[in-house]
């Protein structure tokens, strides 16, 4: 582990069944599961704080469907998660267990392409088994970490959070991580264009030998002013996005040289923002922009949609 100051000491290294890297949802049951089952867990999270706004509504909102809501509610989390997301009717033992349970209202999607639940048809899907459980509701990340982490925290599982993950030996005896200390503002080590483009190479390149069809996003940056928040004590301000659209540009030029390379498909997102910027405010497509609105991904999914129909 790497002190936060240096010469700092930092705690002994202790010694756990299972490490986990990141405390989002997905982390957050598994370790659930493993302290359910008597296992030693430490759970590693490079945010040194759970409160972060992208977590949180408009841009954490969530859809789950059946299988995730099953999940939860096997375990006893689901009236937890539905109090914490601000459904209050939730199911109880005088539900039809036999009838299908509720649709609840919203949305949700799939890599920015909207999907209607109403129009999902989860009566067909095989080997389901009747449940209290509804087959959707809206929740938010921040709903579904707090309930976890609660839980998790109840079985004994260990949540480390400021600590980022650099690196993974493993051998006879066990895996060692090895930690640095993570904070929100951009600092971090700066990614050389050539070291970027020769790492997107050694991903395209045995996917463009089996015939994969490639579709390359470049990434973008909108040209959104003033300051903007990015979670406890960090924020954005134009000075910084200056810095970040001096790095970003040469990237844009390896991802849109790859894409001529291997004949792949181009989602020239920069561009993109770019125009919808120049007809409209920044902030509809974009609060910080970095990360889009459901606008921002509405076009993204549109465009998606153009290069591959």
């Amino acid at each position: 582990m790497v002190p936060a100051v240096p010469g700092e000491l930092l705690e002994p290294q202790r010694v756990h069944d299972v490490v986990i890297v990141g405390a989002g949802p997905v982390g957050l049951f598994l370790a659930c599961e493993l302290g359910l089952a008597g296992c030693s867990v430490v759970v590693l999270e490079r945010e040194a704080e759970p409160g972060s706004p992208w977590r949180a509504e408009p841009l954490g909102v969530r859809g789950l469907f059946a299988a995730s809501l099953q999940a939860f509610h096997r375990r006893g989390l689901l009236p937890p998660l539905l109090a914490a997301s601000g459904v209050h009717d939730a199911p109880g033992p005088d539900l039809d267990v036999d009838g299908p349970p509720p649709i609840r209202g919203g949305v949700g999607h799939f890599a920015g392409i909207v999907l209607d639940p109403t129009k999902v048809d989860l009566a067909a899907l095989p080997f389901r088994l009747p449940s209290l459980a509804p087959d959707f509701t809206m929740t938010s990340l921040a709903a579904v970490e707090t309930v976890l982490s609660e839980r998790a925290s109840k079985l004994g599982v260990e949540i480390k959070r400021g600590v980022t993950v650099s690196g993974v030996a493993q051998d006879d005896e066990g895996v060692v991580n090895d930690m640095g200390w993570h904070t929100l503002a951009p600092d971090g080590r700066v990614i050389p264009a050539e070291e970027f483009a020769a790492g997107y190479d050694r991903l395209l390149a045995p996917l463009a030998e089996a015939g994969t069809e490639l579709i390359l996003v470049e990434p973008f940056l909108l040209p959104v002013r003033g300051t903007v928040m990015a979670g406890p004590g960090a924020q954005i301000d134009d000075a910084v996005r200056e810095e970040w659209r001096a790095d970003l540009d040469p990237k844009i030029q390896v991802v849109r040289e790859l894409a001529r390379r291997y004949g792949a498909h181009l989602l020239a997102a920069d561009g993109l923002f770019a125009e919808l910027a120049a007809a409209s405010d920044p902030e509809h497509w974009s609060a910080d922009g970095v990360h889009p609105t459901p606008a921002g991904h509405a076009a993204l999914a549109a465009a998606w949609l153009r290069l591959v129909a």
